[in-house]
């Protein structure tokens, strides 16, 4: 069934669901929509749950590799048993993954930035020794490997979209927008996209994205360990210096143009003209030379100690719940920003610029503001501390209700699995057809 509706609906059709089994201990069978004989009949009389490798570029500190990490993490291990192949050595993710029950976790052995591209036959080989039931790629360039590596080793293929806009990547990367465009052309090879943004199916789907089954699972918060506490709180605003008669407003991203961080550095100046009681962090890490052009833009807009700069964190439920604001302002590329639906688990309210889906998950609870205008953003931010004033406890009890009710990683595995089921079961007549699929409430 195909999604459809203005973006403020958040009622759609439900895949079946196996999460109340999972949750009172039931292992019995999910009936799938589609029977019969395919790829995957041999599989049905296997002993052991279904092997599903994952295909990502690395398991450093990122979106994808955070929703990959989740993912894997919430899996019924009686149904799927997952290996999840990194191209490159190392990452901090990679511990964590390590440490999941019934998950093995392999690296391809390239260096970031080598342009040796033995690793591709490497992971041909593994695919080919493991012969899983399932190859999911994480991003293009990973989507366009486990391509590769699921027709050499009779698997089906699963990409997974991270992204919405590409139009200005050429601009910044282009080398991504390359890859984008080649599986735009391959999209129809696949066996089942699946989408985390609303923004990113219909814009792949503009460009004549092929793939003819899809399904939209937007990302999962772990709402378990991202949750209001207020000593949390405490301890990094008194790191950071920040008084509690301080509102601290934040934007949490790598140092990225698309990010914007020039729009939220000039709305924070503008801001500061009428107000003096708000201060402003920005999280994340990126390359050298561009952190010190945006140093320099702070000092040139005289916000000196204004502005925190916070670096890299590994702290990021602490992180969040220091904030007063949380703020996504970029322009393009956006699907489903984690630390959107990281800061309202958090119960902090959030300004957003609209791209990708980050007006519909915030909703009724945060501000919705023009794309790449600073005087806008700074209004946003000014509304939103004032009904931080007048709705308090309220508010930020519903931003955290909306990710507890709609975006719950619970719900990522839950329907993930529900679409890899329906995949590895599925009757070859119904290959034209798009899987249900559910939004949050």
């Amino acid at each position: 069934m195909g999604m459809s509706g203005d973006r403020e609906s958040l009622e759609e059709p439900r895949l079946p669901s196996i999460a109340a089994n999972r949750r009172n201990g039931s292992s019995e069978k999910r009936e799938a929509p589609w029977r019969g004989k395919s790829r995957a009949s041999a599989a049905r009389g296997r002993s052991g749950p279904y092997r599903v490798m994952f295909v990502i570029p690395s398991l450093e500190y990122g979106g994808a590799e955070r929703q990959l990490v989740e993912l894997v993490n919430h899996l019924d291990k009686r149904h799927f048993q997952a290996t999840v192949v990194s191209f490159e050595d190392g990452g901090p993710l990679e511990a964590e993954l390590a440490e999941t029950e019934g998950t093995t976790v392999v690296s391809l052995g390239k260096k970031k930035g080598d342009r040796d591209v033995r690793f591709i036959w490497r992971l041909i080989a593994l695919a080919r020794r493991l012969r899983p039931h399932v190859i999911h790629g994480y991003m293009n360039f990973s989507n366009l490997l486990a391509l590769l590596a699921g027709k050499s080793a009779g698997a089906f293929v699963v990409w997974g979209i991270r992204g919405s806009n590409n139009r200005e990547y050429a601009e910044f990367d282009a080398f991504e927008h390359a890859w984008f465009n080649f599986a735009l052309r391959l999209s129809f090879l696949a066996d089942l996209a699946i989408f985390n943004s609303r923004a990113g199916r219909d814009y792949y789907r503009a460009k004549g994205f092929g793939c003819r089954r899809t399904i939209l699972v937007p990302n999962g918060i772990d709402i378990g360990r991202f949750k209001r506490r207020i000593d949390l709180r405490h301890r990094v605003r008194a790191e950071w210096g920040v008084g509690d008669n301080e509102y601290l407003i934040g934007l949490v991203a790598r140092l990225h143009p698309m990010k914007e961080h020039q729009i939220f550095l000039n709305a924070a100046e503008r801001l500061t003209r009428y107000r003096s009681d708000v201060r402003f962090v920005c999280v994340g890490s990126g390359t050298e030379d561009y952190a010190r052009g945006l140093r320099k833009l702070t000092i040139d807009l005289g916000l000196g100690d204004r502005v925190i700069w916070a670096g890299s964190r590994s702290d990021m439920p602490a992180v969040h719940n220091a904030l007063d604001i949380s703020v996504s302002c970029s322009r393009f590329g956006e699907g489903f920003p984690n630390a959107i639906g990281e800061s309202m688990a958090c119960g902090v309210p959030c300004v957003v610029a609209g791209a990708g889906d980050t007006e519909w998950i915030v909703g009724d609870t945060g501000v919705v503001v023009a794309q790449g205008d600073a005087e806008a953003l700074a209004s946003g931010c000014d509304t939103l501390l004032d009904r931080l004033k007048t709705e308090g406890e309220a508010l930020r009890q519903r931003c955290s209700d909306r990710i507890a009710e709609g975006f719950d990683t619970m719900r990522l595995a839950d329907e993930t699995e529900a679409a890899l089921l329906a995949l590895l079961e599925m009757d070859p007549s119904g290959r034209t057809r798009e899987l249900e699929h559910s939004q949050p409430r």
